[in-house]
């Protein structure tokens, strides 16, 4: 049963649903680029969060001559790969036709509003795609797509709504990617000597990673000592786990499996190489993780932080044209730069702090989000409804 005063439109009711363009072959003709149209590809949707600000490719007249405008408003939809993402146009624009513009019809759809539903039915849509090698939808599919709709001054009013926390969540976004780039350089100006903290003067000392940590390589359990119902250790097999997230089935602890214990910093040294985290269980480790744990005279938590600031240089030591791997030895021969045990403290209790406002912004965004879930589903329903002036 609809609610009162909302009908049941499809998609071409309320909108122009046109596929994007582009027909040059070879497509990389570097002839049809370089010029002042911007050029959007799925990407730049599915990156954007709200409007589509950027954008990497251009197109000049020719290649223009082969595409399509869609004008500033424009809902862009993609509809290969990453189906049903979508983005509102903050410039006129061209596209390929992995992507479709949808126009909201004066007097029919609020554009916001539509995004917001269009939006919400990702799922659905994926689920519409065929199972080839490539999901992907067309214009087909799309435009009879039913749409519960309420009247365009109530749509006006949840666009509203919905728009007030898009703003919330994009200011949050952008808070945590500042204090996130904000820890990245004091990692690099903390961990180096580059910047001191008060109180410290003395020499840094360089050290081979041996030298300073034990480095645990693991290994593949033999299938004898899977179980499934038996009591054992969780196995961590690679980068999927490395958060502490379990592969099952159990395995016992033996001579064979190699173990890490609480506290120790996991490290993926299996495609894709250089994620860390540290281990809150004591658990088994695959051959995709290295787990290690600084020696005596030395902080876990300096070496942690250590290791979260060359997250992304590991591909450097990575071997293997298929199967990128990093070895052991090559971990072992690492150097590292350590001050005193008390300034290597003082730093990672800087470090960890940083760590602390982040997980506290990350847990706001996540609330943020399911709230405006929750909302969207109430209003996009007409479970709850709004009050129009």
């Amino acid at each position: 049963m609809l609610p009162e005063g909302w009908d049941l439109c499809r998609l071409e009711d309320l909108a122009t649903v046109e596929r994007g363009k582009f027909s040059a072959r070879p497509r990389n003709d570097p002839k049809f680029f370089g010029g002042n149209i911007p050029f959007v590809q799925t990407g730049d949707v599915t990156n954007a969060s709200i409007y589509v600000k950027n954008y990497s490719q251009t197109l000049n007249k020719e290649g223009l001559s082969v595409s399509r405008i869609f004008p500033k408003g424009t809902i862009l939809m993609t509809i290969a790969a990453n189906i049903g993402d979508t983005a509102i146009a903050s410039f006129d624009l061209a596209c390929p036709d992995s992507l479709v513009g949808i126009i909201a019809k004066k007097n029919k759809a609020d554009t916001y509003w539509l995004r917001i539903f269009l939006g919400a039915q990702k799922t659905t849509l994926e689920n519409y795609a065929p199972q080839n090698a490539q999901k992907n939808i067309n214009l087909q599919t799309l435009k009879p797509l039913e749409i519960l709709t309420p009247p365009l001054p109530e749509q006006k009013k949840i666009a509203a709504i919905l728009s007030t926390w898009d703003r919330a969540i994009e200011g949050t976004e952008k808070l945590l990617a500042n204090s996130q780039q904000q820890k990245k350089a004091l990692m690099q100006q903390l961990l180096t000597g580059k910047k001191r903290l008060p109180g410290f003067t003395g020499e840094w000392k360089q050290h081979r990673l041996s030298d300073c940590c034990h480095i645990v390589m693991g290994s593949s359990p033999k299938s004898e000592f899977y179980n499934e119902t038996g009591k054992g250790l969780p196995l961590l097999q690679g980068n999927a786990d490395i958060k502490n997230r379990f592969s099952y089935p159990r395995i016992f602890t033996s001579e064979i499996t190699k173990e890490c214990n609480v506290g120790d910093i996991l490290l993926s040294v299996r495609a894709p190489v250089g994620t860390v985290s540290i281990a809150v269980h004591h658990a088994c480790i695959g051959r995709g993780i290295s787990s290690i744990r600084v020696k005596k005279g030395n902080s876990q938590e300096f070496a942690y932080q250590y290791f979260l600031s060359i997250e992304d240089r590991w591909d450097r030591l990575a071997q293997g044209s298929t199967f990128e791997a990093v070895n052991g030895d090559d971990i072992k021969k690492l150097t590292i730069q350590l001050p005193s045990l008390p300034e290597q403290k003082a730093i990672a209790a800087v470090l960890s702090t940083t760590d602390e406002e982040i997980a506290a912004i990350e847990s706001d965004l996540s609330r943020l989000r399911q709230e405006k879930k929750a909302l969207m589903q109430q209003l996009l329903t007409g479970k709850r409804r709004v009050k129009v002036d």
